[in-house]
């Protein structure tokens, strides 16, 4: 009878120290939340300011964009945007249809308040200018923004990168090759579906 006695009393140390205990066939695995991956939508005011180089913006440039992005992965976004464009006096567009991000999530840091630094990469860009003759350029770069997501907003701000005009041509005198930076600041205010 003691046997018995000991060998309850150590069964129920057992469970109360926490010991694992066998799975059995009513056991269901625990289900953990997908992460949301949702749909940007925004609207985006960039200032381009040249900094170096015979084809960097002479002047700072001023964009008004629709950018949106897809998530295709567990932290890379597809970007593509295009907007309107003001340099020199002369009005066009920039079109940015080639743009991926990679997201490296922030702790949360209030209750449903979401922040994330996203590097993305300016595959290539293109600028069409309109004026007495029309102007092209084509460039590429890298930068980061911080974006900030609470409910179905969203805010992101890119005080950092640099894009590398390779390319730049005037309807009456050709293609110029070469390089030239510029500097981004960007601020998006959008939604996330």
């Amino acid at each position: 009878m003691r046997f018995v006695s000991s060998a309850l009393a150590l069964i129920a140390l057992a469970v109360a120290a926490g010991m694992p205990r066998t799975a059995s066939a009513d056991d269901e695995p625990a289900v953990v939340a997908p992460e949301r991956r949702p749909f940007r939508m925004g609207l985006t005011n960039e200032f381009w300011v040249g900094f170096s180089g015979p084809l960097s913006n002479p002047v700072p440039s001023y964009d008004l964009a629709l950018e949106m992005s897809f998530p295709t992965g567990r932290r890379a976004r597809y970007h593509v945007e295009i907007g309107f464009e003001t340099l020199n006096g002369y009005d066009g567009i920039r079109v940015a249809p080639l743009t991926i991000g990679y997201a490296i999530p922030v702790p949360e840091l209030t209750q449903g308040l979401r922040v994330e630094v996203e590097l993305l990469l300016d595959i290539v860009k293109a600028e069409v200018l309109f004026g007495d003759h029309f102007a092209v350029a084509l460039s590429s770069g890298l930068r980061a923004q911080v974006v900030a997501s609470y409910g179905l907003g969203f805010v992101a701000f890119c005080p950092l990168g640099f894009q590398v005009r390779y390319a730049y041509g005037v309807e009456d005198t050709g293609i110029t090759t070469g390089g030239g930076a510029d500097w981004p600041f960007m601020f998006t205010l959008g939604v996330e579906l």
